[in-house]
């Protein structure tokens, strides 16, 4: 996993983490920014989705739904998990 740190528009920070980190993240009701593997996921075109718990789906059911739409031999064939540290809200 290669370390990617990046700022979204409204100044908040977002850290490339683990899928361990990321599914403990979304178990405790945190935000977490899917995107595929070889896409940036904040720039002109971005491909992403923003999950959450609180939408009843288990992290492994939404991991898959957009591994199967979103992840392509061109896109990455997986997803890339990022994580809010800082910034505004």
């Amino acid at each position: 996993m290669t370390n990617r740190i990046f700022t979204d528009r409204d100044g908040a920070r977002w850290v490339r983490v683990s899928k361990r980190r990321a599914r403990s993240t979304y178990n405790a009701g945190h935000t977490i920014r899917l995107a595929p593997s070889n896409m940036h996921p904040f720039g002109p075109w971005p491909i992403y989705a923003e999950i959450n718990i609180k939408f009843g789906a288990s992290f492994d059911e939404r991991i898959n739904a957009f591994e199967y739409y979103n992840c392509s031999n061109k896109n990455g064939k997986y997803a890339a998990y990022y994580v809010r540290t800082e910034g505004r809200k």
